[in-house]
């Protein structure tokens, strides 16, 4: 069974992710970027 599509959509993709680890590592924020991308797919996936 899969999941609702706007889960795959709210997931941000691979790619997505991807870039706002990026952009937390160039602004020194990648631990606090982690943390949120985290909790923000716990969040969802758990939805």
């Amino acid at each position: 069974m899969w999941p609702a599509a706007w889960v795959f959509r709210a997931g941000l993709g691979w790619d997505g992710r991807t870039l706002l680890a990026g952009i937390g590592a160039l602004t020194h924020t990648a631990t606090l970027a982690y943390g949120v991308l985290t909790s923000y797919l716990g969040l969802i996936f758990t939805a």
